[in-house]
């Protein structure tokens, strides 16, 4: 392509930088949450080989997971690696090979007959009870690749890599594990090491109690557990936790009668204050978009794209002495740009929204509109939409929460100073002119109308001819146009027509050929759900809406309805799959209301954590709470069926539980905190695409710890209340 010496190309705007970090983040977390759950194996199975062998099933599972993408055609990505846990993967190795290590230290195998002999027998004992917990943790995920709209789009690629993943772990623990086991025996000692005494010495009399008292723990445990679900309802909820992409944009949205020649010099005036910012490497504006885009725009909507430096260290502080916040730097813009915006004596106050530039395209593509929350009022008649559309405004701006409120810049209807021609016919019959010619020659001078074309080598601009901006507004010079006679002469366009200037609605929007008024809402530090909640309320004994006119929520608060219908589908089916699955395991509805008891006890550690975080319940964090459902049921599986195999042995019901307790007690610890740390670098990051990651790591961090609690020491308890009574 032959390059013009006055044309120069530069890169405005590029995702890569956006890109690579989400890559680096989820690299990151990967990285310190493999190494994370190698210590803890090291720390608790107190022999290196065995903790070696444990670890090779994340690199295995891990080339399961990229098979997988591979064959699906899912990208590496924040959403497919993102809730990748190393401890979820190796929990299954884990209750392997602990069995055969208890066995091995009880008993210590002389030839390698006998080390396979024990590695099958240890294999057959655990093997059904782990495999149906490591196919409860995958079907859970199944689930999610019924999600529609973006949470299903979403969250496909994670579910596809999770289960790929799963599969190659549940392979490892089966298939290599056992065969591993046997290279154990020649070298191992025993291997409870002092931490392990340690926590031996301390769990043993705190278990006692429970043991004895388990009917005293059943009223406060139905109490938190009602104590967390009104916690639940304070939660709030959101649809995704917003993603920081980086960069900003500001929508500038000026009053409709303002000329492009106003709109660039309004814009040229905001680009250079914002440059000035020591936060900001570059900033270029887009005025209008035409009518063939998906959405067209008036040359009074500016959008600014304000490129910040990557280098936080660069920026300035606060006054609390920290690295000003997006929203900070947006509080400064705003002030700055006052006098830009400011009310003229031929135009209104102009606006300023804030928002990024994938959010805002993805806004626009979804629902047309940019705000986080948009709501369309319905109806025929024009000016009690527009009086409906004002009211509901001044309702919005009321509402704590709301950061900005304003009309949408593409949908709202507006009204605008026109000059409307009543023509007199009888004149221009007079004349012998026709509406045509009149009507033209209006249109010619206020529109413009081609008189040529200008060339220039081969390429050809049309030369149009029309009134300048400012001479449009001056109904007495428009009056004067002259307009061409048959027989020739002219006459002023005044005496073929009455004219009169009124303020009349220009911008009507409609959607399934019914027209309405869209109301655009940013939100500030409150969650979408308990907003709208309040703002329908609100809008229900405030607004006063016809009979014949209705409401329509849109934005976040749609995707966010959308996705808790289809929860409230999914999370009942996979409870009952999960139900089913242990009952087809133990036979025993009893047993099997036992082990389901772990997953509301989870719950509760995933709603306080949440809580005492200050986050809000999301799509993320529901997804969370769908893995925490699968991961709290394993150990409760492995340890009912320990201690029904002692119950079977002969022993008591009382030492069983005890021996069981205290002989499950490593892998229980194992499995929780392997799973629970892999979380924890996506729990504490704070690199870009950690934010979409958190609520779900903070869910099941908390969750299994709660699950935990009940499986060491209420599980034991309860077994031992319902199997006396039989």
């Amino acid at each position: 392509m032959r390059r013009c010496e006055d044309v120069e190309t530069q890169v405005l705007y590029s995702r890569s930088f956006l890109v690579n970090a989400t890559v680096k983040t989820i690299v990151k977390n990967l990285a310190e949450g493999a190494g994370i759950v190698v210590l803890i194996l090291f720390l608790f199975l107190g022999n290196m080989r065995a903790a070696f062998f444990v670890a090779l099933a994340i690199p295995v599972s891990m080339a399961a997971a990229l098979i997988g993408m591979k064959v699906f055609g899912i990208s590496a990505n924040l959403m497919s690696l993102g809730a990748l846990d190393f401890g979820l993967i190796v929990d299954g190795s884990i209750v392997m090979m602990e069995n055969l290590l208890t066995r091995i230290e009880h008993h210590q195998p002389k030839t390698l007959a006998e080390r396979i002999a024990q590695a099958k027998e240890a294999t057959l004992q655990i093997m059904g009870p782990m495999t149906t917990g490591m196919i409860i943790i995958m079907a859970v995920y199944l689930p999610i690749l019924t999600l529609e709209g973006i949470e299903g789009k979403l969250y496909y690629p994670m579910a596809i890599t999770v289960l790929f993943a799963l599969g190659g772990a549940l392979v490892v623990a089966v298939l290599v594990m056992p065969v591993l086991g046997i290279y154990l025996a020649p070298r191992f000692k025993p291997h409870k090491t002092r931490f392990i005494t340690a926590l031996y010495a301390i769990y043993e009399p705190i278990l006692n109690f429970p043991l004895k008292h388990a009917k005293r723990f059943i009223v406060p445990i139905i109490l938190v557990f009602a104590v967390c679900a009104w916690l639940f309802t304070r939660l709030g909820a959101d649809f995704m936790p917003p993603l920081n992409e980086g960069d900003m944009t500001l929508n500038l949205l000026h009053d409709a009668r303002i000329s492009l020649t106003e709109s660039i010099d309004r814009e040229r005036k905001a680009e250079k204050i914002i440059a000035a910012y020591p936060e900001v490497a570059r900033v270029f504006g887009r005025i209008g978009t035409s009518e063939a885009a998906t959405d067209p725009m008036g040359v009074n909507l500016t959008d600014l794209f304000v490129i910040l430096k990557k280098d936080q260290a660069l920026w300035r502080k606060n006054d609390r002495g920290k690295t000003l916040t997006p929203d900070e730097l947006f509080a400064l813009v705003q002030k700055d740009l006052e006098p830009v915006l400011a009310k003229t004596a031929a135009l209104a106050e102009s606006e300023l929204a804030q928002t990024q530039p994938i959010a805002m395209r993805f806004n626009e593509i979804l629902e047309g509109s940019r705000a986080d929350v948009s709501l369309r009022i319905y109806g025929r008649d024009l000016d009690t939409l527009f009086s409906l559309q004002e009211k509901a405004v001044a309702i919005m701006e009321s509402i704590p929460g709301a950061r900005a409120v304003s009309l949408d810049a593409l949908t709202a209807l507006r009204r605008s100073a026109v000059v409307h021609l009543r023509l007199k016919y009888d004149k221009i019959n007079y004349y012998g002119l026709s509406v045509a010619d009149v009507n033209e020659g209006f249109q010619a001078a206020m529109v413009g109308k081609s008189i040529g074309s200008y060339y220039e080598k081969d390429w050809r601009f049309a030369i149009v001819v029309k009134i300048d901006d400012e001479s449009r507004r001056d109904v007495a010079l428009i009056k004067r146009l002259p307009i061409a006679l048959p027989a020739g002469g002219t006459i002023a366009l005044g005496e073929l027509a009455d004219f009169e200037e009124r303020t009349t609605i220009t911008s009507i929007s409609r959607s399934g050929m019914n027209r309405y008024a869209g109301i655009a809402i940013y939100l500030g530090d409150r969650d979408t759900l308990s907003f709208v909640q309040e703002a329908q309320a609100r809008i229900k004994t405030d607004l006063g809406l016809p009979a014949d006119f209705r409401l329509q929520w849109g934005g976040q608060f749609k995707n966010l309805e959308r996705a808790r219908l289809r929860l409230l589908v999914v999370v009942p089916l996979i409870l009952a799959v999960i139900f089913y699955l242990v009952w087809r395991t133990f036979g025993s509805i009893r047993q099997t209301v036992l082990i389901f008891l772990t997953i509301p006890f989870a719950w509760t550690g995933g709603v306080l954590s949440l809580y005492f975080a200050k986050m809000t319940f999301s799509v993320s964090a529901a997804i969370g709470f769908i893995a925490l459902s699968g991961l709290a049921v394993l150990n409760g599986l492995v340890k009912v069926k320990y201690l029904n195999d002692l119950v079977a042995e002969g022993h008591s019901v009382a030492e069983a539980v005890k021996l069981g307790a205290l002989g499950r007690l490593r892998p229980v610890l194992m499995t929780a905190l392997v799973a629970s740390f892999g979380f924890l670098p996506m729990v504490l990051n704070t690199g870009i695409g950690a934010e979409v990651q958190r609520p779900l790591a903070l869910v099941v961090l908390g969750g299994l710890v709660s699950a935990t609690l009940m499986t060491l020491l209420f599980l034991p308890s309860f077994y031992k209340l319902l199997e006396e009574k039989k």
